[in-house]
């Protein structure tokens, strides 16, 4: 989801069944900080505990994944950066000694 949003997890003992866990996802429809003119998008699920442990898992995957993903970008643009500074240090030397 790329817009901010309300999420809230909890318990639902009054449901009769085996989907106790709530999961409320809460949206305003505004944009680029527009106030006052969006709604609200309101959403609930309930899982039982075997849905919810299969969701947790695809999450710590997900997170995983985010975390290597981040990692990876960081590493990138330090290269980058090395290979940009590196680069300027090889034009100011070969300047035939203008630059001391």
């Amino acid at each position: 989801m790329f817009e901010e949003a309300e999420l809230d997890v909890g318990t639902h003992v009054d449901y009769e069944g085996d989907r106790l866990i709530e999961i409320n996802l809460s949206q305003r429809d505004e944009y680029q900080g527009e106030v006052g003119g969006g709604g609200l998008t309101e959403r609930s699920i309930y899982l039982s505990a075997g849905d919810a442990t299969k969701f947790l898992e695809g999450l710590r995957t997900a997170i995983e994944r985010c975390e290597k993903e981040v990692a990876r970008r960081a590493a990138k643009e330090a290269r980058r950066e090395k290979a940009s500074d590196e680069g300027k240090g090889e034009r100011l030397s070969g300047t035939g000694g203008l630059i001391d």
